[in-house]
């Protein structure tokens, strides 16, 4: 059952990122309406593992941070921005990144800016981040080397902590 709801969890939250993506740029409110819905979906997806739901704002939008849906950001020209309710945000703040990846965070690796890089698609577990926003991670492979989303790093979220 687990395994079901961390499915529905993780298709809740790419349905959240397309809507708000769409809903930032064209404004249209059936988007809003169905980011709204993904936002309810993803937290009672999570109360039926025994997990916190995400802070939601008045609107019924997460309070934190989401990646952008990247086909969608495509059409208006960009690769990769952030989403905070409804604005943009080129960058995240050490604070964002602190509530988003809490220690415990199962992610996977997408993309490393570094000289000696993790693989690609190597699965790891936060242990904690930095006052930079340097995500500290223990990856599967056995090395432990940090994340810069500000720096052009991109992980995907496997697993949410409690």
């Amino acid at each position: 059952m687990l395994l079901l709801n961390e499915n529905l969890a993780h298709s809740a939250m790419a349905t959240y990122q397309s809507a708000i993506t769409r809903f930032t740029f064209a404004r249209r409110k059936r988007d809003l309406l169905v980011a709204k819905s993904a936002a309810k979906w993803f937290n009672s997806a999570r109360e039926l593992d025994g997990l916190n739901g995400f802070l939601l704002s008045k609107q019924g939008l997460f309070v934190q941070p989401v990646e952008a849906d990247r086909k969608v950001l495509r059409r208006y020209g960009y690769q990769n921005l952030w989403i905070k309710g409804t604005s943009i945000c080129p960058q995240l703040s050490s604070h964002d990144i602190k509530r988003m990846y809490q220690k415990g965070t199962v992610i996977k690796l997408l993309k490393m800016d570094d000289e000696y890089p993790v693989p690609l698609g190597e699965i790891g577990k936060v242990t904690y981040v930095d006052d930079l926003g340097t995500i500290h991670t223990n990856w599967a492979d056995g090395r432990q080397l940090g994340v810069c989303l500000n720096d052009g790093d991109k992980v995907e979220v496997v697993h949410y902590a409690h």
